[in-house]
């Protein structure tokens, strides 16, 4: 059966997700539409597994579960800052396209010549 888009008032108002991550079967619906949530905010938006869980009816352990998948997949990657004391400071989340060749595994034949 077709899928027939309807008119929507949300149009102009929407995040771009390529359709090999939303299609992407080594992932479940529950990590796809995490990632997805994740997508849909601006660079620089705060947000923590807690706020996560709290904002949706996906309790702590599901949300721990599909943040461990897109990390997994290669679609998001934690780190933690530090301030100049070395005390944690804030959690950053960033947003990779696991299918894009590294830079740091260039083939040897495009390698730097002053290296």
């Amino acid at each position: 059966m077709p899928i027939i888009r309807g008119k929507h008032s949300f149009e102009g108002h929407f995040t771009q997700i390529p359709n090999t991550w939303v299609r992407d079967k080594r992932l479940s619906y529950k990590a796809r539409g995490l990632l997805a949530e994740l997508m849909s905010h601006e660079p620089g938006f705060r947000v923590s597994r807690e706020s996560i869980a709290r904002s949706g009816q996906d309790g702590d352990r599901a949300v721990r579960s599909a943040i461990a998948e897109l990390e997994a997949a290669g679609y998001l990657r934690r780190s933690q800052e530090r301030s100049d004391s070395q005390r944690f400071g804030a959690a950053v989340w960033t947003t990779c396209d696991p299918f894009e060749p590294s830079v740091r595994f260039a083939p040897a034949d495009r390698a730097h010549a002053d290296n």
